[in-house]
């Protein structure tokens, strides 16, 4: 009996366990169809009480464009996103005024918190990740997220005049503050000439009164009262955002730029349209980790400017989602055939040196547009070769390409190389790399990006190659024509020469005369300079110093009541002002490259009102000294020097900063570097011994890359430094016992030496420019070494 009760008891559990489950399920269900059916009238709602793509009339009725403002206050109260709250958003987004964008963000924080319908949760998804507190960057893409999910266009953005609303709450029509801009009208007439047939398809038509007769009305689309005056480029996302803006037409408009992007892939036979079944054959005979689930093609927009900052052309291309889902084991292809090398950024400073230094040179440099759609990627029976297939992007038909034909869904086959494929790096680079070789190049033992060639008469041409920049030095008029000639018929288009003349990399070469070339990063320090903009200079900020002479102690401070840890949005901030300037730094502002090590260090772990103040004082100076550019100037005596120098103790917990320049005593050096040791050292000459050591490993790869070019001159390196212990010690003949760790070093020096590859030199430290890689330099000495490590004319400041 007892265990007839127990198996009954059991059965009423389960039996209300399993009515739970069912309830919850159930429950479930009921609120996914309650948010579709909230995030529907949301988007009646903001279209004016009409689904997307139907026909409708803003008249008399209430929408989001003409309804009472007169109570509104932003609030959400009523438990939906009130058609007035929407109005306020949209307004204050587009009032043109940080206040207004400030404003704006705080609404829609607001909306994300206290609204639990559709809208609220889209927010607050959006918002999902983005830290809280000061607002930033990640607002701005959190509340485009949410216009795009909720109104299912790509972005909403509403003119300020389109926002008109009667006081006294009595509806009024949008051609009250209608388009009132002549060019603007200009501009959709063409657009509705050129694109009839597809807006009353893609588009709802918006019928507003005639501003000059208000008998008759006017019929506009969707992207016309979407335009804007100044459309950043990041926020477009599709063609049809691209359409509704003002540079869709025209011989440099969005529109010609996306006609050429598939003009030259129907060249080049990237993709291929296949019924959906081609993909699921491929997937059944080869598995998914050969043919893994269609991705998706993001559409990208940019706007290109040269070194200098000149605006030069608008690009469009795709690329190809090709990442694993988080979390999930879908393959991608594995890391190596997804390396492909570039040109160093020392080799990159080489090829100015070589620009004067070679006797009647000539300095070209070029860009490939498409180069990523060059290669042939690995067949899917070999080992690391996939078969991949890409969905359609809507919006694409007046183009030719349709996701469905007859009713059957089509896929792209990407059967060529295509920017996106985790191995197209790869592939361009090998495809590239066998062309020069084809043509008679040698590919370098020590930069496997720099190619050379010799001709009868010992002239040689120096290629350096960055992905799709190509840097030519070639003191040969006839193999620079010749591989000119091949690039023309190999690659099936002219080298982009004109927007890119004198840039590599983002660094723009300037040859003053036949014996000095500038190198200089314009483009990157306005960069530099708009994303500081939102953040006023404090009062009290000199940028004289990149660093203030006691700016390593105080960076390094714990926080405290006076030193606060910043907000994260800030410490954003600070990593993309970071991130650009360090690379400014690293390619061509070395006089800065000791403070972006040294606030590197506490940006991320340390973050206090100390730190940010001085990432903001080190990013101002780099902007407000634009004008200082390295220079390269000839040697006459083709000696290049070896400069080496440490401090002792600075860099925090016994550890010590050193710093090394190679390159012509007048001119900028090739190679710098700053140096923060792993180990304590207990003198500045252990750490001196301990840079050293990594000086002369590149002095070594240096000398040999020269030798392969036939420019390394007779005779040992002068290797200047100024440890008089470090100079002594590798000339005796013991080591004391507690000095027997660094015996293996004072021998790479001693060997050095006596090999001919270096020449020690004592040098004064006022003279030695490695000086300033080492330590926080003020006043008049941060003036001349600056001078120094930047190849200034004597004097220049």
């Amino acid at each position: 009996l007892a265990s007839e009760a127990k198996k009954a008891k059991l059965a009423s559990e389960v039996k209300k366990k399993t009515k739970l489950t069912s309830e919850a399920s159930k429950e479930r269900r009921r609120e996914r169809r309650r948010r579709r059916k909230q995030k529907l009238r949301a988007i009646k709602m903001a279209n004016g009480g009409a689904m997307i793509g139907k026909p409708v009339v803003l008249s008399t009725e209430s929408s989001v464009l003409n309804d009472d403002v007169s109570s509104c206050d932003g609030d959400i109260d009523d438990g939906s996103p009130t058609a007035c709250f929407m109005t306020d958003l949209v307004e204050a987004l587009h009032s043109g005024s940080i206040s207004g964008h400030a404003e704006a963000m705080s609404m829609f924080r607001r909306l994300a918190k206290d609204d639990k319908t559709m809208a609220g949760i889209l927010a607050a998804e959006a918002l999902e990740g983005v830290p809280t507190g000061p607002l930033h960057a990640g607002d701005t893409k959190a509340l485009d997220l949410f216009m795009q999910q909720l109104f299912d266009v790509d972005t909403i953005r509403l003119p300020h005049d389109f926002l008109n609303e009667d006081a006294q709450g009595e509806s009024t029509s949008v051609a009250d503050g209608g388009i009132r801009d002549d060019e603007v009208e200009m501009m959709i007439a063409e657009s509705m000439a050129a694109d009839k047939a597809s807006c009353s398809d893609t588009f709802p038509l918006y019928t507003v009164l005639d501003d000059d007769d208000e008998s008759t009305v006017k019929e506009l689309p969707l992207f016309a009262v979407n335009i804007v005056d100044h459309e950043d480029p990041a926020s477009l996302h599709s063609a049809a955002s691209a359409r509704r803006t003002r540079r869709w037409h025209g011989p440099e408009g969005w529109k010609r730029a996306i006609e050429a992007f598939f003009e030259q892939l129907e060249k080049m036979k990237v993709l291929k349209m296949v019924p959906y079944s081609v993909f699921t054959d491929a997937q059944r005979n080869h598995g998914p980790d050969k043919v893994p689930n269609p991705k998706r093609m993001v559409q990208i927009f940019v706007e290109k400017a040269n070194a200098i900052g000149k605006f030069t052309r608008r690009k469009f291309r795709m690329v190809y989602a090709d990442v694993a889902t988080p979390g999930s084991a879908e393959p991608v292809a594995p890391p190596e055939f997804t390396y492909s090398p570039v040109v160093a950024s020392a080799s990159q400073r080489m090829m100015a040196q070589l620009t004067v230094q070679l006797e009647g040179a000539t300095s070209k440099q070029t860009d490939l547009a498409g180069a990523y759609y060059h290669g042939t990627p690995i067949p899917v029976d070999e080992e690391g070769g996939r078969r991949l297939f890409a969905h359609i992007p809507s919006g694409l038909e007046e183009f030719g390409y349709n996701r469905y034909i007859n009713g059957v869904e089509h896929l792209w086959e990407v059967v060529g190389n295509c920017p996106g494929r985790v191995d197209a790096g790869k592939i361009w680079g090998d495809c590239y790399c066998n062309f020069l070789l084809e043509q008679g190049l040698t590919q370098s033992i020590v930069d496997r990006r720099i190619y050379y060639q010799k001709d009868v008469h010992g002239k040689v041409m120096v290629v350096g190659v960055y992905v799709d920049d190509t840097w030519v030095v070639s003191q040969s008029p006839e193999l620079s024509a010749k591989l000119e000639a091949a690039w023309l018929d190999r690659f099936d288009t002219a080298a982009d020469v004109d927007a890119t003349e004198g840039d590599f990399c983002g660094f723009h070469m300037e040859r003053l005369d036949k014996d000095t070339v500038t190198m200089s990063g314009d483009k990157l320090i306005n960069r530099l300079e708009e994303r500081l903009k939102p953040f006023p200079r404090p009062a009290t900020m000199t940028t004289l110093y990149p660093m203030a002479e006691d700016a390593l102690a105080k960076i390094r401070a714990p926080p405290s009541e006076k030193n606060p840890l910043m907000s994260t949005s800030l410490q954003y901030a600070a990593r993309g002002i970071i991130g650009l300037g360090g690379f400014l730094s690293v390619n061509a502002r070395p006089d800065a490259l000791f403070s972006f090590v040294a606030l590197s260090q506490q940006v991320g772990q340390n973050f206090t009102k100390n730190v940010w103040f001085a990432v903001q004082r080190w990013a101002r100076y780099l902007v407000d000294t634009r004008h200082l550019k390295m220079t390269f100037r000839r040697d006459k005596l083709n000696r290049y020097h070896m400069a080496v120098d440490s401090s002792v103790g600075n860099a925090g917990e016994g550890k010590s900063f050193g710093g090394y320049a190679f390159g012509f005593p007048s001119s900028a050096p090739i190679d710098y570097r700053v140096i923060s040791a792993r180990q304590v050292s207990d003198s500045s000459a252990s750490n001196e011994l301990y840079v050293g050591s990594l000086a002369l490993k590149a002095v070594l790869g240096h000398r040999m890359l020269l030798k392969e070019l036939g420019q390394l001159s007779e005779g040992p390196t002068p290797f200047e430094m100024d440890a008089q212990a470090v100079l002594s010690g590798t000339t005796s003949e013991k080591v004391a016992r507690d000095m027997r760790f660094m015996a293996a070093r004072y021998h790479m020096l001693r060997l050095g030496e006596y090999d001919g590859v270096i020449a020690k030199a004592k040098v004064a430290s006022d003279e030695l420019r490695a000086d300033i890689l080492t330590k926080p330099l003020t006043g008049t000495k941060f003036i001349d070494m600056r001078r120094r490590i930047l190849g200034l004319d004597q004097g220049a400041v």
